[in-house]
């Protein structure tokens, strides 16, 4: 009897080590996929760099969480440093899927840092009963007679210069949408977004945009760019020189989130799919008529065009958009990254680095040519030779535009060494 009880306990005791040890070693294998990869040394070097730009303090208004840009007047030695909600949201959101894969040291106190400073644009927006779901590229701020505008700047003469008081716009709130949807909260400023966003579209305008006659016809049915009124309509309009405009990088931010946001939630209103569908039509045709390089009012690389283009590409999900011109695209984007190679005197890394993500987004490792490879590989060791490093960080000294804008003669652009930074390294860590 004892025996038997024995050899009872004993089988028993081997059942359970022999089923513990299968669910421990499931469970070891479950831990290991989670389990981070370390950067590569230059990577880690370069999110160093980024890491310790981010602000810790409000030396230039309403900077701290986020990032800082130089504004410059081109062609002279007139800058000046600010802070704008672009950097932030986009570097955030180059970086943030990457979390996953890699350890970055301290993303999640980065992260929280910069969602209050990003927090803070949705709060200006309801301080000036703005349509929900918009923010503004520059914060509001409050001029020393007591106005509030958005603006870099309250100091003479940017307090004297309406173009500096600008309305929200659908660009800078793609930006954030996509990041608030990859950091998953705040879901109520997604669905607000796609709402207002059909609210501006490019229909029955009595005057257009200059620059829209260059790429497009008329009533286009497209995403404008400022959430304003044009000047016919309204006379304290704050749109510089009272007319909106269709920008075709800002169109594909604004497709990326409505994209994303169908895949995600599912319909989106009437009036934002209207526009979603013309935009997409104006977007084919665009690669198809060669316009990439002249379809930008705020964007001056048509490897812009083609990072945002990326983008929404990969956020079709179920929603077929830009197939019919994805090879097209894929075309033209190997002849302009060949072309650029050839023209690098000027030190265009940041364009360098666009094209790079560009193409292993377009075409997966599996289906590149040899050429297609060979040509990713110039273009990463042209990248590298960019790449200062200096110690325990490394960054990317480009002063290529984040966009620009011309003022009469003067001519203004937007730069930043973080966001560059940002974007190489995104460029070296996708596959």
């Amino acid at each position: 009897m004892v025996r038997d009880t024995f050899l009872l306990a004993g089988a028993k005791g081997l059942y359970f080590m022999k089923h513990f040890s299968v669910i421990f070693f499931i469970l070891f294998l479950t831990n290991l996929s989670f389990a981070k990869m370390d950067l590569p040394e230059l990577e880690a070097k370069m999110w160093n760099y980024i890491l310790h730009q981010q602000v810790d303090d409000n030396h230039v208004v309403r900077t701290e969480g986020g990032w800082p840009t130089y504004s410059r007047f081109r062609y002279s030695n007139i800058q000046s440093r600010e802070s704008n909600s672009f950097v932030t949201s986009q570097l955030l959101v180059a970086l943030g899927p990457f979390g996953k894969k890699y350890h970055f040291l301290n993303f999640e106190g980065v992260a929280n840092r910069a969602n209050l400073f990003l927090k803070k644009y949705v709060e200006d927006a309801r301080k000036t009963a703005e349509p929900e779901g918009t923010i503004a590229y520059w914060p509001l701020l409050q001029t020393s007679s007591g106005k509030w505008i958005r603006s870099f700047s309250t100091k003479f003469p940017y307090n004297r210069l309406k173009t500096f008081n600008v309305p929200n716009d659908l660009d800078a709130s793609a930006n954030y949408f996509m990041w608030v949807h990859l950091n998953r909260e705040d879901e109520s400023y997604l669905h607000s977004f796609v709402k207002a966003v059909g609210d501006y579209l490019d229909k029955d305008r009595e005057v257009l945009h200059p620059n829209d006659k260059r790429w497009k016809s008329a009533h286009s049915g497209a995403f404008l760019t400022w959430v304003d009124d044009d000047k016919v309509i309204n006379p304290k309009t704050r749109i510089y020189k009272g007319i909106n405009d269709v920008d075709c990088v800002v169109n594909l931010n604004i497709l990326t989130a409505l994209l994303t946001y169908k895949n995600s939630y599912g319909e989106i209103p009437l009036k934002s799919e209207f526009g979603l569908k013309a935009s997409c039509k104006l977007m084919n045709e665009t690669i198809f008529s060669r316009n990439a390089g002249i379809c930008g009012v705020w964007y001056d690389r048509p490897s812009q065009f083609y990072t945002a283009y990326s983008k929404a590409y990969e956020a079709q999900g179920d929603f077929s958009c830009l197939e019919d011109s994805v090879e097209a695209a894929r075309e033209d984007i190997l002849k302009r990254a060949k072309d650029t190679l050839k023209i690098m005197g000027k030190g265009r890394y940041t364009e360098i680095a666009e094209y790079i993500s560009v193409i292993k987004k377009l075409i997966s490792p599996s289906d590149r040519t040899p050429s297609e490879s060979q040509l990713l590989l110039k273009l990463e060791k042209k990248l590298k030779e960019g790449i200062i490093s200096q110690g325990e960080v490394a960054f990317v000294k480009s002063t290529d535009s984040l966009f620009m804008t011309s003022l009469g003669l003067i001519t203004v652009d937007w730069y930043s060494q973080e966001f560059s930074t940002a974007i190489a390294l995104e460029a070296l860590l996708l596959d």
